[in-house]
């Protein structure tokens, strides 16, 4: 994996933070992405000690408008992504389903299921053109 970008989202803490330390490891360059600035600024500071380029893209992947700006201010060598981890998500809204709040479900859906399947439309369009 030396070499090679992976776009990480929800990259500021748990699975994702995780997926940033292994690839900057194994000498991958990152694009990583969350909600939260300065843990992506210090996480970019931790793993660049490590000899790896990283950008950092602040976004909640809700947002399509911001996602879509994003991927369009790719320049150069990040233009060319050879691994997506899609992580971004949550849990909210344990309640019963006849108790849950239609609110949360909607932010779990938008954000687990309809924000990785728009990455993914996003970042590789030619993957919907093969079929």
């Amino acid at each position: 994996m030396k070499g090679k970008t992976i776009f990480i989202t929800g990259a500021t803490s748990g699975i994702g933070e995780g997926c940033a330390r292994k690839f900057a490891a194994m000498g991958s360059n990152l694009i990583l992405n969350g909600r939260n600035t300065e843990k992506l600024e210090s996480l970019k500071k931790e793993l660049t000690a490590q000899g790896v380029e990283v950008l950092t893209l602040p976004f909640d992947v809700r947002d399509r408008k911001a996602m879509q700006q994003a991927a369009d201010s790719l320049q150069g060598q990040w233009k060319h992504v050879d691994v997506l981890i899609n992580n971004a998500g949550l849990v909210i809204g344990m309640d019963k389903e006849h108790e849950g709040s239609l609110d949360e479900w909607d932010i779990v859906i938008d954000t687990n299921i309809k924000a990785l399947l728009a990455m993914t439309r996003l970042m590789f369009p030619e993957w919907w053109n093969e079929a």
